[in-house]
């Protein structure tokens, strides 16, 4: 019975042990992977109609599992139809000395982009929320829109951060 050549036995070594060298490589990436995303800032937005009107009630929840506080500063929401609001800027008070939307909003000018009054930050392992209003027009059609939430790294030299998020106005009848 002929032998194997020599050199056929080490080059199957060898290709075993650049496949075992590829994988370690793989398993090493995908554990970078998901380190970084489990430090990544996390947001969302919930919905709520608000009465008849073109308003949403849209609560931002943000989420900060990183080592670094942050600042969220600006809401930025996509054109040309949608326009986002102060939620204090239309709250009242009601009888009782509560601070309530009133049932018919009415808003000279909702932005495109929204500067926070007071600039929230957020800590390491905190999650806080903010409240605002979104403006859609009765006649537009569109199902979703996206905004974009902007803040701060607050670290020595701060870094400029914008997290996109996708939210659905109209159902998919």
């Amino acid at each position: 019975m002929p032998a194997f050549p020599e050199w056929t036995t080490s080059s199957v070594i060898a290709l075993a042990a650049l496949i075992v060298a590829s994988f370690s490589l793989f398993v090493s990436w995908l554990n970078y992977h998901r380190l970084s995303l489990s430090d990544r800032v996390t947001a969302w937005i919930d919905l709520k109609r608000h009465g008849t009107s073109e308003y949403y009630l849209a609560t931002l929840s943000m989420k900060n599992p990183s080592n670094i506080a942050i600042k969220l500063t600006k809401l930025a929401i996509d054109i040309p139809d949608f326009r986002v609001a102060n939620i204090d800027a239309t709250s009242i008070q009601d009888e009782y000395g509560n601070i309530v939307l009133p049932s018919k909003i009415t808003l000279e000018s909702p932005v495109t982009g929204l500067f926070l009054p007071e600039p929230i930050v957020i800590s390491t392992g905190e999650t806080k929320t903010f409240k605002f209003l979104i403006f859609q027009p009765a006649h537009n059609r569109q199902r979703s829109t996206g905004i974009r939430v902007m803040y701060w790294t607050m670290e020595p030299k701060q870094k400029w951060r914008i997290l996109p998020l996708r939210v659905t106005t109209r159902p998919n009848y």
